[in-house]
């Protein structure tokens, strides 16, 4: 029965597969984290704007003229868009810093670059 060798004496062919997917399981493990961080963010922003949504009824449940309901929507939309805006620059941050932090993990961890 033929004996296994080591990684120490394996042949460079089939040493960096092994490397490969040290990088790949630490870069998954940071990445995972940082998409966690992503849905997190993500949540919060939804429930505030749904917030600001039940917020708009109740403001235009208690208009008195459509020269209010007009006020209180353009108001509710501009600072909608503001805010989408923001939340789009803090997405692209949290996405960028979790690619940033998977290969920086994930080479420390395997002692590697980017394969």
């Amino acid at each position: 029965m033929p004996t296994q060798k080591s990684d120490a004496t394996a042949p460079a062919a089939f040493s960096m597969p092994m490397a490969g997917a040290a990088f790949a399981m630490a870069a998954s493990r940071a990445w995972l984290k940082s998409f966690s961080d992503y849905n997190k963010e993500l949540s919060r922003f939804l429930a505030h704007r749904l917030e600001q949504d039940a917020d708009l009824q109740t403001k235009l449940a208690s208009c008195q003229k459509p020269a209010e309901m007009v006020e209180i929507y353009s108001e509710f939309t501009q600072n909608a868009f503001k805010e989408y805006a923001d939340e789009t620059q803090r997405l692209q941050a949290v996405a960028a810093e979790a690619m940033s932090s998977g290969m920086k993990t994930a080479g420390k961890s395997s002692g590697t670059t980017a394969p």
